[in-house]
């Protein structure tokens, strides 16, 4: 006899059954979703961008960061001007599209909201778009404004005709220090721990911070002398201070460890560590120990290693020989 295929059926549901369910709780999911966004926007509109922000939050058992960033997506004016048919439907990729959009109407301050709209008339964007798929789009714009950024910032650090280096140690603030056209050849840089909770964040690049914090600009040209910056941070934090040292312009060399004194491998959780980044070529150095991770043995570690001048960053140092930008 023939074998018969038979449709297998569990629970008294075949496997079309279940499919059919699963389709219609998840577009119930993306109704759902626009549903809110909608609530949201017209309660930021009725009550008022610092009335909503500090109350709703709480009312609606949310916390902070999770509900601005609803509101990222609320506000977004390609989402709140299409059809939801036509949008991503999961919170992510929506998410993406409004970052994306927003990261466009920056760079092209004319047509940037033209130009993602053209994405989504294009296809590029559509329906069935996921975070992954915008993060494509976000990556090939961002290496667009990389390659126009590395342009301005050659042209603005390449001759030290831009700038000068300081005679004498000095605090500044970051903008004092810019608009003086300071530059330094040494970065002892220690983030505070609102900065590090703010720039570990997955959606803010190096470029963003290097925007709100243009250290880059005070880094004195290093074609002919190395320029160093040391980031200290917690061990839980390294891969924060890694994006500190691109954002301001150096490559990662190696890394200064506690001397634990055993021959074992340890775990490290609560330590503190010190990255080293260069700019220019590799510089031979004098010693490869600090005497502790403190300000006053890492500045002296720098200024027996590299030459100055050399400047502290969100801290101040007892070291002569050492400015300040704060």
């Amino acid at each position: 006899d023939c074998a018969t295929m038979t449709e297998i059926i569990l629970s008294g549901k075949s496997v079309e059954d279940h499919a059919r369910i699963i389709r219609r709780n998840f577009e119930s999911v993306g109704i759902a979703i626009f549903e809110t966004l909608q609530a949201i926007r017209n309660a930021n509109d009725d009550l008022g961008e610092n009335l909503f922000q500090n109350e709703m939050a709480k009312k609606v058992g949310m916390n902070p960061p999770t509900l601005n960033r609803w509101l990222q997506i609320a506000t977004s004016p390609l989402i709140s001007n299409q059809s939801s048919k036509s949008l991503p439907s999961s919170f992510r990729a929506l998410l993406q599209t409004a970052r994306l959009e927003k990261s466009y109407i920056k760079e092209y301050p004319d047509n940037g909201a033209d130009r993602v709209l053209k994405l989504l008339e294009s296809g590029r964007i559509s329906a069935s778009s996921t975070g992954k798929d915008i993060q494509v789009l976000q990556d090939v714009l961002q290496k667009r404004i990389t390659k126009k950024k590395k342009r301005i910032r050659e042209r603005e650090i390449l001759s030290l005709s831009q700038g000068s280096l300081p005679t004498k140690s000095n605090c500044y603030t970051i903008d004092q220090a810019r608009k003086e056209k300071l530059r330094f050849r040494g970065f002892l840089i220690q983030p505070t721990s609102a900065l590090l909770r703010k720039w570990k964040d997955d959606f803010v690049d190096e470029f963003q911070i290097s925007d709100e914090y243009p250290l880059h600009l005070l880094r004195s040209p290093s074609m002919n002398v190395t320029n160093i910056a040391l980031v200290i941070v917690p061990i839980k934090d390294i891969a924060t201070g890694l994006k500190i040292l691109r954002a301001f312009g150096f490559n990662y060399r190696d890394t200064f460890i506690p001397n634990s004194g055993y021959s074992d491998m340890i775990l490290m959780s609560k330590e503190v560590v010190v990255l080293r980044g260069e700019r220019g070529k590799t510089q031979k150095l004098k010693s490869s120990y600090a005497p502790s991770d403190s300000l006053d043995d890492l500045s002296e570690w720098i200024s027996e290693n590299y030459k100055g001048p050399h400047c502290s960053v969100f801290v101040e140092t007892e070291h002569p020989e050492f400015s300040a930008i704060i």
